[in-house]
């Protein structure tokens, strides 16, 4: 498990450097209960990347403020649980 606090940029180095690492990266957000628009653009970014290189990015378990953020802004769809089986 992995705590973050600090920055967007660390974020958005961390959710690439998995993505290097891993062809499919799930973040399981079951924990946060608040995301800042930083935090959206970290992941959107991460998607970007992971889906260039064929790779997948899965934001899993989003509840309350997170998933209502996520739906509202219309990205929930986009970062989609993988393929069952996992």
């Amino acid at each position: 498990m992995l705590s973050l606090t600090a920055s967007s940029s660390s974020l958005g180095d961390v959710l690439q450097g998995a993505i290097a690492l891993a062809p499919r990266v799930q973040v399981d957000l079951a924990r946060v209960s608040f995301n800042r628009l930083h935090v959206l653009s970290a992941f959107v970014n991460a998607h970007g990347g992971a889906t260039d290189t064929g790779f997948s990015l899965a934001l899993v378990n989003p509840t309350g403020h997170v998933r209502r953020v996520l739906s509202m802004t219309g990205i929930l769809p986009t970062f989609s649980t993988p393929d069952a089986g996992d």
